[in-house]
């Protein structure tokens, strides 16, 4: 199995070589597709690898039945539009080898990524897969290594690889043709706007190199710059200043600030006691 490890316990490409340095496969093989796998700790590279905007090629020979026609082969040229997605394959290399025996075989090279793709697309125009072997990634081929078998890559191959994998397929944007120099220009324009595939830039015009083109002072199209109506200047109403109801502010009763009442300090009252008659 072309995986790291399967939750089924079943072997898997990482058994045929040795445990170190660790490394992943980079794409994949279904169980019935035999050929070319490499193998990379370098995950920035597998990644420009596998990504059809690198365009790097795959190489397949793959073995049909029946005798596959010029319709097949061209439709298979242009790309084909694959069960359960919205747009067609990106064009394919596609030489006939021999039609013979009720069969055929062919060399396809594709440069996408797509699950099952050139069997998808061979039973897309009619043809079912027979046999289908990968014979070469990018400038690395099986020549000389026989099945279950592997070596390491030249420092040629390596350097193939990413000198491959740094092209990239996106279809170039042309210049904007260029613009007129206008009065007030800081300097000649060179070229058009400059334009990049995601976002359309300008370059700003240069700080203290020159004159600065004048704003126009008119009134604008969107934004009225004549004079402001004026807001409300006249006196504001005054509020009410007269003198407010005057608190209660006359003398309050005094408070009695005589001396306290003198508290009784005489003599006590005498009891009245009795003599208790003698015995």
């Amino acid at each position: 199995m072309t995986t790291a490890r399967d939750p089924e316990g079943r072997s898997t490409v990482l058994e045929l070589v040795p445990a170190r340095p660790r490394v992943f496969p980079v794409g994949r093989l279904d169980r019935d597709t035999s050929g070319a796998l490499l193998l990379t700790d370098d995950g920035y590279l597998a990644q420009r690898i596998l990504h059809p905007r690198y365009g790097v090629e795959k190489e397949y020979i793959a073995v049909v039945e029946g005798t596959i026609t010029d319709e097949a082969v061209s439709a298979l040229s242009e790309g084909v539009l694959l069960d359960g997605e919205r747009r067609p394959t990106a064009p394919a290399k596609v030489d006939v080898l021999d039609r013979k025996n009720k069969r055929s075989r062919l060399r396809l090279i594709v440069h996408e990524g797509r699950n099952r793709q050139v069997r998808r697309m061979l039973d897309a125009v009619g043809f079912a897969v027979l046999q289908l072997r990968r014979e070469r990634i990018g400038p690395v081929s099986l020549e000389g290594l026989g099945a279950g078998l592997f070596r390491p890559l030249t420092a040629e191959e390596v350097a193939a690889l990413r000198r491959d994998s740094a092209r990239s397929r996106s279809r170039a944007v042309k210049p904007a043709p260029a613009r007129p120099r206008q009065p007030g220009d800081s300097r000649p324009r060179q070229g058009g706007d400059a334009k990049h595939a995601v976002r359309r830039t300008r370059k700003a015009p240069a700080r203290g190199t020159g004159t600065a083109p004048a704003r126009k002072t008119g009134p604008a199209s969107a934004r009225r710059t004549g004079t402001t109506p004026a807001r409300r200047t006249g006196t504001t109403p005054a509020r009410r200043t007269g003198t407010a109801p005057a608190r209660r502010t006359g003398t309050k009763p005094a408070r009695k600030t005589g001396p306290a009442p003198a508290r009784r300090t005489g003599k006590a009252p005498v009891r009245r006691t009795r003599k208790t008659p003698a015995r």
